[in-house]
Formats: C-alpha cells, sequence, structure tokens
C-alpha cells in the first residue's frame, strides 16, 4: 500500500496534477443540463464531464464460504502488511487483480507461493513503449527507479493506448484481430520476458484451440486485465504457480481442476491437490 501510494503522488507530481485536484472536499450534489453542476462542502463548480470513482471495492468482501473450509490461515488482502509471517510457508494467494500481484510477488520471496484464479485472464503492461523496445525490461523495477519513470510521456502508458479515440473508434473485430496478432508476435520474444508471457496469457484465454469465435475477435476486451506484470517476472523466473480453473477447498488445502497452468493451457482439465499452511 505505501509502495502504491508513493507511486501516486510522484505521478501526480510529475505530471503536476495537484494544482487541479482539490483533497478533503465532499460532494453534496451534480445535477446535469448543458454541463454539470457540482455542489461541494467548499462551493459550487461546473464542469463538462463527472466521472464518479468513489471506490466501490472500499469495503472488503466476505471470504467465501467454500474458502472457509481450509482450516490454515486465512486472510484478506486489506489485511496484508508485509511478508514477515508467510516466510517457509505454503502460500495461496486467491486472485489475480493488481493487488492480488503485488501481493504475490512479494510473498514469493520468502515462500512457496501459488496463484489461484477461477477465470481466464490477461496481463497488460504499465508502461507500452518502453515495455516494447527495452530487453529484459522489469516493470516493478520501472516503477521504483526514478531515472526511468520520470523520463516517461504520457504516450509511454497504458492508458494512452486504451484511452485512445482512434482505437476506441474501431470495431470490436478489429481492435480484437489486431491484438490476437500482436500476441502471435511478441509470444516469441525471448529478450522481452514479461511482454512474451503477456502475449502468452492472451492467446491461453483467448486464441486456444476451439475457442469460441466471438471471444476470439473480441481478445482482452472479452474478460479480466491485470495492469501489472509484476506476477510475471516471478513466473518467468519460476518462483510461482499460476493455475486457473475450478477449486474445492478441504482441510488442508484444495483441489483444482487446471485449465490453464503457467499459461499453458491443457486439452482436457487436469486434477492437481496441494496443501496450504
Amino acid at each position: 500500500k505505501a509502495e502504491y501510494a508513493a507511486y501516486l503522488e510522484k505521478y501526480a507530481r510529475h505530471f503536476n496534477l495537484y494544482e487541479h485536484i482539490q483533497f478533503e472536499t465532499t460532494v453534496r450534489e451534480a445535477k446535469l443540463q448543458d454541463k454539470w453542476t457540482i455542489t461541494t462542502d467548499k462551493g459550487t463548480l461546473e464542469a463538462d464531464s463527472l466521472i464518479v470513482a468513489t471506490g466501490s471495492n472500499h469495503v472488503p468482501k466476505a471470504i467465501p464460504e467454500n474458502i472457509r473450509k481450509f482450516k490454515g490461515h486465512v486472510f484478506h488482502s486489506s489485511e496484508y502488511q508485509n511478508n514477515e509471517k508467510f516466510k517457509g510457508q505454503k502460500v495461496l494467494v486467491v486472485g489475480i487483480g493488481e493487488s492480488a500481484a503485488d501481493i504475490a510477488a512479494e510473498i514469493a520471496d520468502v515462500a512457496e507461493c501459488t496463484v489461484w484464479s477461477r477465470r481466464p485472464f490477461v496481463f497488460a503492461p504499465r508502461f507500452t513503449r518502453i515495455n516494447f523496445f527495452t530487453p529484459h525490461f522489469e516493470e516493478f523495477k520501472a516503477i521504483t527507479t526514478p531515472e526511468i519513470y520520470e523520463s516517461c510521456q504520457v504516450a509511454d502508458f497504458l492508458e494512452a493506448a486504451t484511452t485512445s479515440r482512434v482505437a476506441n473508434s474501431l470495431p470490436t473485430w478489429l481492435y480484437g484481430g489486431a491484438r490476437q496478432v500482436a500476441w502471435r508476435i511478441t509470444s516469441g520474444f525471448k529478450e522481452h520476458p514479461e511482454l512474451s508471457l503477456m502475449a502468452r496469457w492472451g492467446r491461453a484465454a483467448f486464441a486456444y484451440k476451439g475457442v469460441d469465435p466471438r471471444l476470439y475477435w473480441r481478445a482482452d476486451q472479452a474478460g479480466w486485465v491485470t495492469k501489472n506484470a509484476r506476477l510475471l517476472s516471478l513466473q518467468a523466473t519460476g518462483k510461482c504457480d499460476i493455475v486457473v480453473g475450478e477449486a474445492e477447498f478441504h482441510e488442508k488445502g484444495a483441489t483444482f481442476h487446471v485449465v490453464i497452468q503457467n499459461c499453458e493451457r491443457y486439452a482436457q482439465p487436469q486434477v492437481i491437490t496441494k496443501e496450504f499452511d
């Protein structure tokens, strides 16, 4: 959490965003006519657009009952502080979002780590240009090295591509087809491990034999996208095991019906049982 907060602060300073932000301000009301009229506890302002970003996940979800069948230690990601308590243990990280990727990356340094997702997913690079043109690029090193992230321009970030009016004006099948071609090409980039694994995960999710054509042509628009390549660095060095499929939990661990493991898709689900602490 501290690392992420520091990253946001540096991002805001780099792009001079602080002068446009009002902190500790409560929005009382928002009305739309020709423009948005927004009433706050500090006054009224007008805006052409309004984005509601109140944080729908700020209240932790309850841990599902099927996971509670496991009688070992169970923690919600909101309780995570550091990896100290996990040293030398066998740990399962549930989920493949950005928080899960960061937590798994830290735990894998001190423990045997498995990451489980029920559904196929796609990774995306936080930095597009420098990831593509820099051999052996490591995303986490980039966001923690001032010489790298301070040299970045707006066009270097993933959001420049995903919010592009040109990209968003394309029909979905054309966008998805371009993504499939890119995955096919970059999956063989041996000097770019993170980029190569991103492509292989994309193909495992949406380009396998027998895939529904609707999913193929939608590509990463058909599933969840995790903007965090930190987990891929771990996979490239064999520090974690990433499995996708259904799972049945029991007192000592879980039995997984794996359809994808470390970006390799199985023709038939493989049954893998693991014990955790």
